[in-house]
């Protein structure tokens, strides 16, 4: 049975709305729609159901372990590796750091110039240097000598009326 379908019933056999049961949740009310009617939901949104509605909703909430004090969370980012506490924090950067080290020492992690790490087989357009025929004092000039704006003898030209 999917947390929908669990959800549907529970609800149905509270005679709760969906406004009342978000409120119960302590999330929004399109979240709960959005579980009832297409099974979407984050991990942090089923454990507050579960702690909302009791232990029928246990098994659609993920636990991790976290590797550094062996407590039990819900991850809420999908690259989060720890619990949040500030000593498993500190001591995950530590260990990146040193894995980082590690990968620079061995030479597994070297910055290589862009030409190196461009694409060879990237095709890069090459447009050709476009000039104007006639530089914008001279353009200018001939507008005011034919008693023209800088911008009729333009339209003009772009035309082909002159």
């Amino acid at each position: 049975m999917t947390l929908q379908e669990k959800l549907n019933h529970y609800i149905e056999k509270h005679c709760l709305s969906g406004a009342e049961a978000a409120r119960r949740i302590g999330i929004g009310q399109t979240q709960v729609s959005e579980i009832r009617l297409h099974n979407k939901y984050t991990p942090l949104i089923a454990e507050r159901i579960f702690k909302a509605f009791g232990d029928e909703f246990k098994g659609f909430v993920e636990y991790d372990t976290c590797p550094y004090c062996g407590c039990q969370y819900v991850r809420k980012r999908s690259d989060q590796r720890t619990c949040l506490s500030d000593e498993c924090l500190k001591k995950n950067r530590v260990d990146k750091a040193m894995e980082y080290e590690r990968k620079v020492s061995s030479g597994e992690l070297v910055k290589r110039p862009y030409e190196e790490r461009r694409p060879a087989n990237k095709k890069y357009l090459k447009l050709p240097e476009v000039k104007p025929k006639v530089g914008y004092a001279e353009f200018n000039e001939r507008a005011r000598s034919q008693g023209l704006s800088y911008g009729q003898l333009q339209g003009l030209e772009r035309l082909g009326l002159r």
